[in-house]
C-alpha cells in the first residue's frame, strides 16, 4: 500500500512551502496512475503543486570520513550534456516574466461551511450567556451566584466565541495562487536569480476589499527535482525555520497490475519542532522525525528515507533520474546495490535486479535468465551459430539481423520477469592462439573483423543510438589482453599479461575502441587477468584514461561490470593489495562500477569505514548503473515500445530461418574434389560416424540456452530419404580398436557414401580449459584413414571452435571433401547436409589460421607478443605475422564455382594523382574533419565479382593491404575491408563498395601512436589475390590517435606466481612463505 502525504508548512513569511513525502509501498508494485491530494481542513487548501526541474539535487549528500584525494576516476563525474534546463531557465522559458506555479481549487464549499459555522458558534455563545442570565422560560433573571460560579459559567460561551471567530477567519489564510516573479538580471541567457515568490491570499468574501499578497525571496528555496523511477518523481525541497507542522493526506484507489489500492485517510497530528526536527505522529502508522535541514526521516538515529514522492517523468534526462534516485538511498543501501544481485530498495518500491544476463548467441541460461519447464512458454529461445561460426560468414548485416532478433527475444522474456536488460556479451577477445578454449565465442583473430562483427552486434544488440529506449545493454568482455584459461599452470585468475604498447594498440585493442568510442556500448567487463602488473579491474589507467577519456566513453549511462569474482581476485591470487577492503576501494576508486560477485558489498562497508574511498564515487557508480536501467526503459511501464512483446515474439518463423541462414553462411569448404555438391537419392545409402554425427546439444557450443529444436546431422540426413547407417556413440576421442568401432567397418562396406562427423567440442574445449594439442585425436585419423582405404566417397565434417590441424586428412587422396561446421546451432545438422547436397552454396570462410600440429611447440601461450623473434624461436602470431606455412590461413574457403574480380578504374578520389595512384598525407589529412582522424575516408573501391561457374554462390570479398610502409617488420598482409555479396548466378557480375579509412592505412608506432605512413601500399582482393591495386602515399608521415601513454610500471604488495614454460615457479612465492 502506497500512502501518498503533502505536507504543509506554515512559516514566519506567511508563505507556506509544500514538501511531498511518500512511505512507499513495501510490495514490488507498478502503478499505471499515481493521484496525490491534499486535504487541510483547518487551513482550506487542497491541490498539487509541480514544479520545474532544477540544475542540481537538492537533497545533501551523506558526509564521508575524510580521505585523501582520490585518483582520476573518482573525480565528479562530466557535466553531462541534454540536462533539462535549470530551474529559474525552466521556469522563465520562453520570456515570460511570471508563471503561475500553483492554484487552488475554489473551494467554495468550505468558504460558506466555515462562515456559516462560524456564524453559528457565535451566535451559540450568545445564546449560551444569556441561558446564564435569564431563564428562558419565566423570563425572568436568575439570583446571584458566587463570583467562581459566574466565571466558569463563561467559559462555554467564550470558546464557542473562540471557535466561531477562528472559523470566521480561516478563510482568509487561504492560498489563492503562487506566482514565480522573473528577476530583472540574466547571466549569458540564463536566469541568476533570485526570483520572487508571490504568495496571494484568496478573500475570504465576495464583499471584503482586496486579496492581500504576501512576497518571499527564493534564494533559499528550490524547487523539486522531479526523477522518473518506477514510475516514481523523486521530490525534494529543504525546510528551514519552521515553527508549525498541520497537514492530512488522503488518497483513492490506483489501478495498477497487481490489483487497486484501497482508498485511505489518516491524518498527521500537529507536533512541536524541536532542534531542527519535526515530530509528527501517523495515525495507525506511529510517531516519525523529519529533520528539516537534512530532507530526512528519521528513526532511532536512523535514515528511512529521503523526502520523496512517486510520479512518472520518462522525459526527463536518465541522468537526473538516476541522481536522485540513487540521493534517496541510505549508505547501507548504496553499498548492498553494488554486486551483481542488487537487493534493492524495498522501502522505496525499488525491486532486486540481476544484473548478469547471457545472450552470446542467443538468450542463454543464466542467473538472470529463467527458462520455464518444458512444454510452457518460455522454455526455449531460438539459438544460433556460435560467434565463431557466424563471424566465418564475413556478413554484418546477418550479424545485426541475428542480435536483433536475440534482443527481441530478451525483451519478451523481460516483460514475463524471466530476464533482466543487461547482458554480459559479447566476448570480443581476439583469437590468436589456437589452444584457447574460449575461442569459440569470438569471430575470430583479426582486429579490424573483430571490430566491424561488434559494431554491427551492438547496433542489434542495444538498437539504433538515437531511439529514446535502448532494447538491451551489452557488455563488451574481456578487457584486456585475455586470452588465456588454464595452460600449463597458468590460471586466468592470475594471469600477468605482458604487452607492450605496439600490439597493444594494433591488436588487442582495436575491438574495444570499436565498442566504446564507434558503437557507444552500454557496459564494459575488465577481465581476470593483470595488464603489465596491474589487474585490469583496479587499473584508472586502463579504466579512466584509455576508456573514458581517450575514447570518449563518457556517457552517465556506461558503465564497467568486473568479471564474476575478479574483485575478490585482485586480492587473492593477484596478491595486488594486502587487504580485502584495499582490493575493493581500489578496483571502485579505479572506475569499477559494478561487482559481478559479493566483494563489493562485504567489503566496501569496512573499506568505507577506513576512509579508502568517498561516498561521491560509490555514487557515480551506482548512477551510471540506474543510468542504464531508466535509459532502457526500465521504470517506464507501457511508454516502452518493447513492453508489449510476448512468448509469440520467441523463435518466430523469421528466427528460425534466421539461424539456419547464420550456419549455412558460416559453414567453410577445405576441401573438394569434386564431389560435392552430392546428390542423394532414396537408392543411396549413407554411411554416418563419429561423436558428432548425432550431436545435439554439442551444436551449441557454450553459453546457450534452451533450443526449440536440435536437428542433428542424422536427423538431417534420415530427410534426405536415403538409407541411413549411423554409428555415433563411439567416444572417438580414445581407442578406435574399442568394441563400439565394430560396426563402422560394416556399415562401410553397405554405404555408397561415408560421411564421418567429429573434430572436438566442450569437452576438451571451454571455459577454464585449453587444449595442450592443435591435433585430430590418433582415434579420430586412425578410424578416418580405415574408412577412407574402402575406396568410397568420404566426406569428413570438422566440427568445433578452435582449428586442428587436418594435413592428415586433407592430404589423403581417398578423402573427398571436408568442411568446417564449428558449432552450427539448432540447425545445424540440416544446414551441413544441405551443403553436401547443393540446397546451398558454402561461402564461408576461416575466420583463424589453422597451424600445423608443431606450432604449438614453437610459442608459449604467455607469449602475448605478435611478430617473430628469432631470439625466442617464436614464429609470430595471425595470419599477418605468421611466417611458417599455415594449413589453411585465415580467410580460406573455397566455392561450389568459382570467381573473377576487378576493382573499377574509375574509384580514384580527386586529390589523387596518376589515375588514383599517388596520395598525398597533408591532402589526405586536410580533408578530414572527424575528431578521431583515423575514423576518416580514405577511399571507397568499387569491385566487380563475376561468377565464372554455374552454381548461385554468395562471395566475400576481402579486401587486404601490405606493402613496405611505416616501422620495420611489415606485415604480410592486413584486413581493411570486406563485404559479402549474395545469390550471384552463374554468369552474372555484382559489384561491391569497399571502404577504406586512414586507420585501416595506418601503422602502429612503438609508443602506440596511430601514424599514416608515406610508401608503397596494394589493395588485394582476396588472400590469393584475384586482382589488386598499387597506389603510392607521399609526405610526411602525419600522428593520427596520439595514444596515451601508461603510468610507470607499479611494483605490487604481494609477489605474483607465474608457471608453465619458462617460468620460476617457486612454491615458497605461491604459499606466500
Amino acid at each position: 500500500m502506497s500512502i501518498p502525504v503533502q505536507c504543509l508548512l506554515r512559516l514566519p513569511a506567511c508563505l507556506r512551502r509544500q514538501t511531498l513525502l511518500d512511505i512507499l509501498p513495501r510490495r514490488q508494485t507498478r502503478l499505471r496512475e499515481h493521484w496525490l491530494g491534499t486535504n487541510i481542513s483547518v487551513r482550506g487548501f487542497r491541490g498539487t503543486a509541480r514544479f520545474s526541474v532544477p540544475k542540481r539535487s537538492t537533497v545533501p549528500q551523506l558526509k564521508a570520513n575524510p580521505t585523501p584525494p582520490p585518483p582520476p576516476a573518482s573525480r565528479p563525474p562530466p557535466t553531462p550534456q541534454g540536462l533539462a534546463p535549470g530551474y529559474l531557465d525552466s521556469l522563465f522559458a520562453g520570456g515570460q516574466t511570471s508563471v503561475l506555479i500553483y492554484r487552488a481549487p475554489t473551494h467554495s464549499s468550505f468558504r460558506i461551511l466555515a462562515v456559516g459555522s462560524g456564524l453559528l458558534f457565535i451566535v451559540g455563545a450568545l445564546s449560551t450567556a444569556a441561558i446564564n442570565q435569564y431563564n428562558p422560560v419565566t423570563k425572568e433573571r436568575r439570583p446571584q451566584v458566587p463570583w467562581y460560579v459566574q466565571v466558569l459559567e463563561t467559559i462555554p460561551p467564550f470558546f464557542l466565541v473562540l471557535i466561531g471567530t477562528a472559523m470566521l477567519i480561516a478563510p482568509t489564510r487561504q492560498i489563492k495562487s503562487i506566482k514565480a516573479i522573473a528577476p530583472v538580471k540574466q547571466l549569458n541567457g540564463h536566469f541568476t536569480g533570485p526570483a520572487t515568490l508571490q504568495c496571494e491570499l484568496r478573500k475570504p468574501l465576495p464583499f471584503w476589499p482586496k486579496s492581500k499578497t504576501l512576497e518571499t525571496k527564493s534564494s533559499d528555496v528550490f524547487l523539486s527535482r522531479i526523477i522518473a523511477g518506477d514510475n516514481i518523481n523523486y521530490t525534494s525541497i529543504p525546510i528551514q525555520e519552521v515553527s508549525g507542522f498541520t497537514a492530512s493526506y488522503t488518497g483513492k484507489s490506483v489501478p495498477n497490475s497487481r490489483g487497486p489500492f484501497r482508498a485511505f485517510s489518516h491524518n498527521v497530528r500537529r507536533m512541536l519542532v524541536h532542534d531542527g526536527f519535526a515530530h509528527l505522529r501517523f495515525k495507525d502508522y506511529g510517531r516519525w522525525k523529519i529533520d528539516l535541514q537534512g530532507c530526512e526521516i528519521v528513526d532511532h538515529g536512523c535514515t528511512l528515507q529521503k523526502l520523496t514522492t512517486p510520479d512518472n517523468s520518462p522525459a526527463l534526462d536518465p541522468f537526473i533520474r538516476a541522481t536522485a534516485l540513487i540521493n534517496a538511498f541510505t549508505l547501507e543501501e548504496k553499498l548492498n546495490n553494488t554486486g551483481s544481485t542488487s537487493p534493492g530498495v524495498p522501502r522505496l518500491g525499488l525491486p532486486a535486479y540481476t544484473w548478469w544476463q547471457e545472450a552470446l548467441h542467443g538468450v542463454a541460461s543464466s542467473p538472470g535468465v529463467n527458462f520455464s519447464n518444458p512444454g510452457s512458454n518460455f522454455s526455449f529461445a531460438t539459438s544460433f551459430p556460435q560467434p565463431i561460426l557466424m563471424g566465418a560468414a564475413f556478413d554484418d548485416q546477418l550479424i545485426q539481423d541475428v542480435a536483433t532478433v536475440v534482443s527481441t527475444e530478451a525483451r519478451a522474456f523481460s516483460n514475463d520477469n524471466r530476464a533482466g536488460l543487461n547482458f554480459w556479451t559479447p566476448n570480443i577477445n581476439p583469437f590468436k592462439d589456437p589452444r584457447w578454449g574460449r575461442g569459440q565465442e569470438t569471430p575470430g583473430e583479426d582486429p579490424f573483423h573483430l571490430s566491424s562483427y561488434v559494431h554491427a552486434l551492438i547496433n542489434g544488440l542495444q538498437g539504433s543510438p538515437e531511439l529514446k529506449y535502448k532494447r538491451v545493454v551489452a557488455t563488451c568482455k574481456h578487457f584486456v589482453a585475455y586470452d588465456m584459461e588454464d595452460w600449463n599452470g597458468n590460471f586466468r585468475f592470475q594471469w600477468d599479461a605482458h604487452v607492450n604498447s605496439q600490439d597493444l594498440v594494433e591488436y588487442y585493442m582495436p575491438p574495444f575502441e570499436s565498442c566504446a568510442r564507434d558503437s557507444n556500448v552500454g557496459s564494459f567487463m575488465c577481465s581476470y587477468n593483470s595488464l603489465n602488473g596491474v589487474p585490469t579491474c583496479a587499473d584508472p589507467w586502463l579504466l579512466q584514461t584509455v576508456l573514458r577519456e581517450h575514447w570518449g566513453w563518457t556517457n552517465e549511462q556506461q558503465f564497467v561490470t568486473s568479471d564474476c569474482d575478479a574483485i575478490e581476485n585482485i586480492y587473492t591470487p593477484h596478491k595486488y593489495t594486502s587487504t580485502r577492503e584495499e582490493a575493493v576501494a581500489v578496483a571502485l576508486n579505479a572506475g569499477t562500477d559494478l561487482d559481478c560477485g559479493t566483494y563489493y558489498q562485504e567489503y566496501l562497508p569496512s573499506a568505507h569505514e577506513q576512509g579508502l574511498f568517498i561516498i561521491s564515487t560509490l555514487d557515480q557508480a551506482l548512477v551510471r548503473q540506474y543510468s542504464a536501467l531508466v535509459r532502457l526503459g526500465y521504470f517506464d511501464g507501457m511508454a516502452v515500445p518493447y513492453r508489449n512483446l510476448t512468448f509469440s515474439d520467441v523463435s518466430t518463423p523469421h528466427a528460425q530461418q534466421l539461424a539456419y541462414k547464420a550456419a549455412v553462411e558460416g559453414i567453410t569448404l577445405l576441401k573438394n574434389d569434386g564431389t560435392l555438391p552430392l546428390k542423394i537419392t532414396k537408392n543411396m545409402t549413407i554411411a554416418l560416424i563419429g561423436d558428432w554425427a548425432n550431436a545435439t546439444t554439442q551444436m551449441q557450443g557454450n553459453y546457450a540456452g534452451v533450443a526449440p529444436y536440435l536437428h542433428s546431422p542424422l536427423y538431417a540426413a534420415q530427410m534426405t530419404g536415403a538409407k541411413v547407417l549411423y554409428n555415433g556413440a563411439i567416444y572417438s576421442q580414445g581407442d578406435s580398436t574399442r568394441n563400439s568401432w565394430l560396426p563402422t567397418w560394416k556399415y562401410a562396406e553397405q554405404a555408397d557414401v561415408i560421411i564421418y562427423v567429429g573434430g572436438i567440442d566442450n569437452t576438451v574445449e571451454a571455459e577454464g580449459n585449453d587444449r595442450n594439442t592443435i591435433n585430430w585425436t590418433a582415434g579420430q585419423l586412425d578410424v578416418i584413414e580405415q574408412l577412407a582405404m574402402y575406396g568410397k566417397l568420404m566426406i569428413v565434417m570438422q566440427m568445433g571452435g578452435g582449428q586442428v590441424d587436418s594435413s592428415p586428412i586433407s592430404n589423403n587422396p581417398n578423402v573427398s571433401a571436408l568442411l568446417w561446421g564449428g558449432y552450427p546451432g539448432q540447425d545445424g545438422g540440416v544446414a551441413l547436409m544441405d551443403i553436401v547436397q547443393g540446397k546451398a552454396a558454402p561461402a564461408g570462410r576461416l575466420p583463424t589460421t589453422q597451424y600445423p600440429s608443431n606450432y604449438i611447440s614453437q610459442i608459449t601461450m604467455t607469449d602475448m607478443t605478435l611478430r617473430p623473434n628469432s631470439t625466442t624461436g617464436s614464429p609470430g602470431r595471425t595470419y599477418q605475422w605468421y611466417t611458417g606455412k599455415p594449413v589453411f590461413e585465415f580467410g580460406y574457403g573455397l566455392h561450389y564455382t568459382n570467381f573473377s574480380a576487378a576493382i573499377q578504374s574509375d574509384t580514384a578520389i580527386s586529390y589523387g594523382k596518376d589515375q588514383g595512384k599517388t596520395y598525398s598525407t597533408a591532402d589526405l589529412i586536410n580533408d578530414c574533419h572527424e575528431t578521431y582522424k583515423d575514423r576518416c575516408a580514405f577511399q571507397t573501391f568499387n569491385v566487380d565479382v563475376k561468377n565464372t561457374g554455374e552454381v548461385t554462390s554468395d562471395y566475400v570479398a576481402l579486401g587486404f593491404i601490405n606493402g613496405h610502409h611505416g616501422p620495420v617488420p611489415y606485415p604480410k598482409k592486413r584486413l581493411v575491408a570486406y563485404s559479402r555479396l549474395h545469390n550471384i548466378t552463374g554468369g552474372s557480375t555484382s559489384t561491391t563498395a569497399l571502404n577504406v579509412t586512414l586507420g585501416s592505412l595506418a601503422r602502429v608506432d612503438d609508443n602506440g601512436n596511430k601514424v599514416l605512413y608515406p610508401g608503397d601500399y596494394a589493395l588485394m582482393i582476396d588472400i590469393q589475390p584475384l586482382t589488386m591495386l598499387n597506389f603510392t602515399i607521399i609526405g610526411e608521415a602525419i600522428t593520427l590517435v596520439e595514444w596515451p601513454q601508461p603510468p610507470a610500471p607499479i611494483s605490487q604488495k604481494g609477489e605474483y606466481f607465474v608457471g608453465g614454460a619458462g617460468s620460476t615457479y617457486d612454491e615458497k612465492v605461491l604459499n606466500n612463505e
